[in-house]
């Protein structure tokens, strides 16, 4: 009886050392030098106003650092200083980490889906950061349209953008965005009966808005 508690206390002595070992392992690499982390080059053509605005922005970001540098705000926030002033690997670095420390989360991934797609070039990139980021968050309906963009504008893929935008209205039933962009897809691809199904659905969901029914007069004129 004794070697058998004797057993189960080195087992659990053993266990604890490795949980200690992965948890430090992932505080150190988190933290960061942090006069690596800030040394931030401005561009050249920034104005005074924008000089203090950056500088203000960056003293926050060092209090929260200091704070917890774990913070996945933080990254984000770095990320987000970093793309302002054009650095944008370091960017894209800062919201990977954001990604990393809180994996469910949506902004980092959509931010890192907008830098490869609008500022590194790198859309085949962009397009897993969309998917990561509408499978975070399904109900963000800006995520399938401007996943839908990706595909028309750099892929030219219209199987994939009709897709996304299906797969959009089919979890966001009331978004008059995405209804819209449906039917702005039948339309420039000369199906007027869909361009005028999806334009009525959105007319259901924002009567209000006159611009969908004007519009829908035009569309009906093209039958």
């Amino acid at each position: 009886m004794r070697n058998k508690i004797l057993f189960l206390l080195v087992a659990l002595l053993i266990i604890a050392g490795v949980v200690f070992y992965f948890w430090i392992e992932k505080e150190n690499s988190i933290k960061t030098s942090e006069g690596q982390l800030f040394n931030i080059t401005l561009p050249a053509d920034f104005d005074e106003y924008q000089i203090q605005r950056f500088n203000e922005q960056l003293e926050i970001l060092k209090q929260m650092y200091a704070q917890d540098p774990a913070d996945a705000e933080f990254w984000i926030g770095l990320g987000n200083l970093c793309q302002i002033v054009g650095d944008y690997q370091k960017a894209a670095q800062a919201y990977i980490k954001a990604g990393q420390i809180a994996p469910f989360n949506t902004i980092s991934f959509a931010n890192l889906a907008r830098l490869y797609e609008e500022d590194i070039k790198d859309y085949v990139q962009a397009e897993e950061y969309y998917q990561q980021a509408i499978k975070n968050n399904p109900r963000d309906a800006w995520l399938f349209i401007d996943c839908s963009k990706l595909y028309r504008n750099k892929f030219n893929n219209l199987e994939k953008e009709e897709e996304i935008l299906l797969k959009g209205i089919q979890l966001n039933p009331d978004s008059p965005d995405i209804l819209l962009f449906l039917s702005n897809f039948y339309k420039r691809n000369n199906n007027i009966e869909k361009a005028i199904e999806y334009l009525e659905k959105a007319i259901e969901v924002s009567p209000q808005n006159s611009l969908y029914r004007e519009e829908l007069e035009e569309l009906k004129k093209k039958l």
